[in-house]
């Protein structure tokens, strides 16, 4: 007993040392200190969760899967329930469904495979499907957590009204379920009662730390709905600067680029989301925005390049488009998609070919 409590113990530091190192944006010795943590114990789920949303934000799949795998001996359950959560954070339906099913096998009782398995349902356009499920399980188990789950899929359909009154009754029993404050903050969200939404995001980032790349995306959101531009500029910052997220950073950007403020900022963040090495196409865009900051600041020679550098590559996205419109089968969504993508990077084009023309 003694020794299990000195490894335990030992593990909290490790996460704690990671975390921290994570905070400072010293990745390697954070991940050095966090694979130290789950190595002492490997049902530290805390140091766990920090690696995987560390290589899920960077992109890193292979990662998130070789994790999930190793964390799947010491914890299945729990494991697969974040492989199903992951796969639809990123619209993997059928990995997901396979995942949540694969949990029940291991906890036929666990409200998030089951909810997991609803959200799936929903997704496919089978929303009444949805709610018959999870209100077959409620009659199965009728216990709050599964009358909670219905509230939960009810925020996820944007239905704030049917969400609430499931929700609201166990805000002090599941105050600390992560899932639980995400819904409800959802709910609170989507009912424009912007300011319980707040208490609930503050709440959820204060027992869940290392979920805060969601909680700081929904907070964008909530400064958008709720028009608090500083909200936005606060979300996006700690987005681009905290967690290296490229879309956090263009946002930042461009907001400052849109108020003709602090300019020397907005193209720091452009140079930073730049660094991370996007997609070609998320690269233009960085081009053009940085030509906009660059003009006002009056670094006329360098806003050209970037323009001409769009400019040529949505010339060649076109090309590119236009080349699959012709193999792909008439009538079919491939050659829809082509030929859509064609006619918007034209369209980028033109736009940035008018700032290049301007200049010249």
């Amino acid at each position: 007993m003694i020794w299990a409590l000195f490894l335990l113990a030992q593990s909290s530091t490790w996460y704690r040392l990671g975390y921290d190192a994570l905070q400072r944006g010293d990745t390697v010795r954070a991940l050095r200190f966090l694979y130290r943590a789950v190595e002492v114990d490997p049902h530290d789920r805390q140091a766990w969760m920090a690696l995987l949303v560390f290589y899920e934000m960077n992109g890193e799949e292979d990662s998130v899967r070789a994790l999930i795998e190793r964390w799947k001996a010491a914890e299945p359950a729990t494991a697969l329930e974040f492989k199903g959560l992951h796969a639809l954070r990123h619209d993997d339906l059928d990995e997901a469904w396979e995942a949540f099913h694969q949990v029940l096998q291991h906890d036929p009782r666990s409200y998030l495979a089951h909810l997991g398995i609803a959200e799936i349902l929903y997704s496919r356009g089978q929303g009444d499907s949805a709610l018959q499920y999870l209100k077959a399980r409620y009659r199965e188990n009728p216990v709050p957590l599964m009358d909670a789950a219905l509230g939960m899929l009810f925020a996820k359909m944007h239905m704030p009204d049917s969400a609430l009154p499931h929700l609201e009754k166990y805000t002090v029993r599941y105050k600390e379920d992560p899932r639980f404050l995400e819904a409800l903050a959802r709910a609170y969200l989507d009912a424009r009662k912007f300011d319980r939404a707040k208490e609930i995001l503050n709440q959820w980032e204060q027992i869940a730390p290392d979920e805060r790349h969601w909680i700081l995306l929904m907070r964008r959101e909530l400064g958008e709905a709720s028009q608090d531009t500083t909200l936005m500029l606060q979300a996006n910052a700690a987005l681009c600067e905290e967690l290296g997220s490229v879309q956090g950073c263009l946002q930042a950007a461009s907001f400052l680029s849109d108020l003709g403020q602090n300019l020397d900022q907005a193209e720091a963040y452009v140079e930073k989301a730049l660094n991370r090495r996007p997609t070609p196409s998320v690269q233009a865009i960085a081009w053009n925005l940085q030509g906009d900051i660059l003009l006002k600041r009056g670094d006329q020679a360098f806003a050209t390049r970037r323009y001409r550098e769009a400019m040529e590559f949505y010339a060649r996205a076109k090309a590119a488009f236009e080349e699959a419109l012709k193999v792909a089968p008439e009538g079919s969504r491939w050659a829809d998609y082509a030929e859509t993508q064609a006619r918007r990077a034209e369209a980028l084009r033109r736009k940035a070919y008018r700032k290049w023309q301007r200049i010249e």
